[in-house]
């Protein structure tokens, strides 16, 4: 029989798999918040459905709340949270913004769920899992209205914050290729689609 990671190898080859492979994914809004809740939830979707490919989907906050950001859910199906506190108030806001370890706590806490999703998923099924990129990390440190504006007024200071998280963010997604993960799934936004730039598939 024909594994998840087999049939997405052949694919990768340019060949014709037994099927088309299959994923899809969702939020868990309220388990999200805890690792190992969020890792529960992920499995239990797997194991009910058997995709082909397993998408870990944290909430759209994770990246930027070791910076200080707060955020609530307030009911959203799709698991869209209200922030509650920005960091980012004044164009010299991003020039303070500190690089971030993988070991912060909330990235730390992502990495716990990868491994934790990993020692019980089959290793014949990949996982990849979600990153927000830059701008979009921008976006929910600032909110719309305020980086759109500091984007046209004051370009230099958000380009030195965004070089910041762009470090930040490549150093986390080394980090998660360390967990067992395959690949990443590179968001563009909460509300838009994205990449999957496989690893070691």
């Amino acid at each position: 029989m024909t594994t998840h990671r087999e049939r997405i190898q052949t694919c990768l080859r340019g060949e014709t798999p037994d099927r088309t492979p299959i994923a899809l994914w969702r939020h868990f809004p309220v388990d999200d918040q805890n690792p190992e809740t969020l890792a529960a939830s992920t499995l239990h979707f797997q194991n009910t459905y058997d995709f082909d490919i397993v998408k870990v989907t944290p909430a759209s906050s994770f990246e930027v709340k070791d910076w200080g950001v707060e955020d609530q859910w307030t009911g959203d199906t799709e698991g869209s949270r209200r922030y509650t506190k920005r960091i980012i108030q004044e164009p010299g806001d991003w020039e303070k913004l500190p690089e971030l370890e993988p070991t912060s706590p909330h990235l730390a806490g992502q990495l716990a769920c990868l491994r934790l999703i990993r020692q019980t998923l089959s290793p014949e099924t990949p996982m990849i899992q979600s990153i927000f990129s830059p701008l979009s990390q921008a976006k929910n440190l600032a909110g719309n209205e305020t980086l759109i504006t500091h984007i046209r007024k004051y370009p230099e200071a958000v380009l030195k914050g965004l070089d910041t998280i762009a470090k930040t963010t490549a150093r986390f997604v080394e980090t998660v290729c360390g967990t067992g993960a395959d690949g990443i799934f590179l968001c563009g936004s909460t509300r838009t689609g994205g990449i999957a730039l496989p690893g070691r598939v």
